[in-house]
């Protein structure tokens, strides 16, 4: 309904997927489908703040860096913002699972924060993924390809994005409310969905580590 009643300049291409094909392939089919060379995303529940898009094609022409992520504030399922100018600080640890990937450059290895993620579109043109890559947390994949790649990521100390906190997140879930049978399947079909994710993560990294060599 919304692409529909625009009556703006812009071009809008609605795109829907036959089944659900998870969130890495996702992204990758929008790849194909954009024509600039900067490819900002925005999740269905987060709101990005006006300035967002112009913030992050003005540090990707100073910085040239591939990956591209900023700080948010958080808010609740009605909107209500619940925190200011928030940072993962667990993203710069030493101790983020992402990082026990690589064995040598460790120290040197970062990470993009999805909900606030931009990319050159250029890094699409090495990810490889199959279809049967059923792949949650795109941005786990992407922080990976950039570092193998030795391409720039840049962290904007800006807040651009109302990142929206909701129970029914795989990632992002407040796990609030009441035990009930309806919940716990749902939580169960929610752990195999995530539990396949990562399992075909290792799989796209073993792939990764062939392509690109053990010393990577």
């Amino acid at each position: 309904d919304m692409a529909r009643n625009y009556c703006g300049p812009k071009k809008i291409i609605v795109s829907q997927t036959e089944k659900n094909c998870g969130t890495l392939l996702h992204v990758a089919n929008v790849a194909k489908l954009a024509k600039g060379a900067l490819l900002v995303l925005g999740a269905c529940d987060d709101i990005s703040k006006p300035q967002r898009t112009e913030t992050l094609v003005e540090s990707w022409q100073h910085s040239n860096a591939w990956g591209l992520c900023s700080k948010f504030d958080r808010i609740d399922e009605t909107g209500q913002i619940i925190s200011r100018n928030e940072t993962v600080d667990i993203l710069s640890s030493p101790d983020y699972p992402l990082r026990k990937y690589f064995s040598v450059r460790q120290n040197e290895v970062k990470i993009i924060h999805g909900c606030t993620s931009a990319y050159d579109i250029r890094i699409f043109d090495f990810l490889d993924a199959l279809p049967k890559d059923y792949i949650l947390s795109e941005d786990g994949v992407l922080s990976v390809l950039l570092n193998l790649l030795e391409k720039r990521m840049k962290n904007i100390d800006a807040s651009l994005i109302f990142y929206r906190q909701n129970e029914n997140s795989l990632t992002n879930g407040s796990n609030s409310g009441s035990l009930n049978f309806k919940k716990t399947w749902n939580n169960e079909r929610t752990i195999e969905r995530f539990a396949r994710s990562q399992a075909n993560r290792c799989e796209l990294f073993l792939r990764y580590n062939e392509k690109y060599g053990a010393s990577s």
